[in-house]
């Protein structure tokens, strides 16, 4: 555990999230580097392991907890992080980084392209930091999360630019921060969980959890 925003923040954090993924006889997944002062920005270390070789470590990006990597059919590695705005006040409120590897199936996971997807917006929440994400057979990246009581989903071709947004439900009466977004023949999907928030006897519980589908058919949502 390591403390961001007053918050103990575990490496083990957002079982939603895409930690490991390999290519031909290569794999990659990634560390958080949280050895770190209070209110600093942890590190996303990336590594590599090809066959039986061992572990070699790439590029570090900030953040402030887990985040989400897949591979594409080219072995092009795309990281999805989430940038605290100040590690110290919030590891909530911040930007969402978007970083492609575009030579990591020929090992090389230094060089990379970036991009903000999603600015941080000074103090207040524009992306929530438990963010779900997956890739298609055709390279279609995508990615989910829930922000107040709404599902927001994101998504590209490798081979594109500009990402479409849309949003999969809105007035949902709770928030859903971690979901399974998957690509189908049809359209896309999210499977979205909770766990419920109550205090029992002065004491913080999670006693359930509350899960929730989201389709997408002919450009509409329903859930």
């Amino acid at each position: 555990h390591s403390p961001e925003g007053g918050l103990s923040v575990g490496t083990w954090w957002g079982y939603n999230q895409s930690k490991i993924v390999r290519f031909r006889d290569t794999v990659f997944t990634y560390v958080i580097e949280n050895d770190n002062k209070l209110g600093t920005k942890s590190l996303m270390a990336l590594y590599k392991k090809q066959g039986n070789g061992t572990w070699t470590k790439g590029a570090s990006l900030p953040c402030s907890v887990p985040g989400n990597i897949l591979v594409d059919s080219n072995g092009g590695l795309h990281v999805l992080v989430h940038e605290p705005e100040n590690a110290y006040k919030s590891s909530s409120n911040g930007s969402l980084e978007y970083y492609y590897f575009q030579e990591a199936g020929r090992g090389n996971i230094d060089s990379y392209l970036h991009e903000t997807i999603i600015y941080k917006s000074h103090g207040k929440e524009t992306v929530n930091k438990r963010i779900g994400a997956t890739i298609s057979e055709d390279n279609t990246l995508a990615f989910a999360f829930g922000l107040g009581t709404t599902e927001q989903f994101y998504y590209k071709n490798v081979g594109q630019n500009r990402w479409n947004r849309t949003q999969a439900g809105y007035n949902l009466g709770h928030n859903f921060y971690y979901p399974y977004p998957v690509i189908t023949k049809n359209g896309f999907a999210i499977l979205a969980i909770q766990d419920d928030y109550v205090i029992v006897n002065g004491q913080a519980n999670n006693p359930y959890h509350i899960a929730i589908y989201f389709e997408e058919d002919a450009k509409k949502w329903s859930h």
